[in-house]
């Protein structure tokens, strides 16, 4: 039975039988990785507190024909700081669930788990708790950077359709992946909502700033929402095994 090592963020686990967890992870060398973790719910289990969400865990997993199984979980860093704040808890559930949902099991890109450690670490440093907007977009950040990954990249500065470069009156064009100009909305049939020129240079900010940037951002909580709207529209056309819920989650918990 051949083995493979990795040092791993774990996105998700979920019961499957009493004492058994299915187990949803990231790492460093292999990607996507999901297995079953026998008796992990056992109080006397031995990988009990080594393989829970929001934590960095070095495993080792045996591929199985049916299914792959952990065989041995060592917790790394609990992230016990980031616990302590709501509000960074639930930037963290909401972008490793976006993970989760985008990535697929044999695929394997070190920008996506560096882009996790980059945020982990990033709220780590971060003295005080976000608000709720603030805490938005660094969802936001963290869905379009994750997204440029896949080759998905949000045009936020030139028209999606004649590509021209960017005028004053833009609207957002989710279904193509960005920003229209007023005269290509006639060709499209439905309603279009305007993006501001400030919220257009945010969006194209949080494609290249860093977790720090996002953390540093100084603008209007009104060009904040704008942005994360935008954001939200774009994901709502992305394919996903499930809608992602992060916005939603914020705005309710922090609220």
């Amino acid at each position: 039975m051949p083995y493979i090592r990795d040092r791993v963020f774990i996105l998700r686990s979920e019961a499957i039988r009493e004492q058994d967890v299915r187990v949803s992870m990231y790492g460093m060398h292999y990607g996507k990785l999901v297995g079953i973790a026998r008796g992990h719910r056992r109080p006397t289990g031995k990988q009990l507190g080594h393989m829970e969400p929001l934590t960095l865990a070095e495993v080792m997993i045996a591929e199985g024909k049916q299914y792959d199984k952990v065989a041995v979980a060592s917790l790394v860093d609990p992230y016990y700081v980031l616990r302590k704040s709501l509000p960074k808890v639930v930037i963290l559930s909401g972008c490793l669930s976006l993970t989760d949902m985008l990535t697929r099991p044999g695929v394997s890109d070190i920008r996506i788990f560096r882009h996790m450690e980059e945020l982990f670490e990033g709220l780590s440093n971060l003295h005080e708790s976000p608000s709720s907007e603030r805490a938005q977009l660094f969802y936001s950040w963290f869905a379009l950077r994750l997204l440029g990954f896949f080759g998905t990249i949000a045009s936020f500065s030139s028209c999606v359709v004649c590509r021209k470069n960017e005028y004053e009156n833009m609207f957002l064009f989710p279904e193509m992946g960005g920003i229209v100009c007023e005269n290509c909305t006639k060709q499209v049939t439905r309603h279009l909502d305007a993006v501001s020129p400030l919220a257009r240079k945010l969006l194209r900010l949080l494609q290249s700033a860093s977790c720090e940037d996002v953390a540093s951002i100084s603008a209007s909580r009104l060009f904040f929402r704008e942005a994360n709207v935008c954001v939200s529209a774009l994901l709502s056309f992305i394919p996903a095994d499930g809608e992602p819920h992060g916005f939603k989650t914020i705005s309710s918990v922090l609220a």
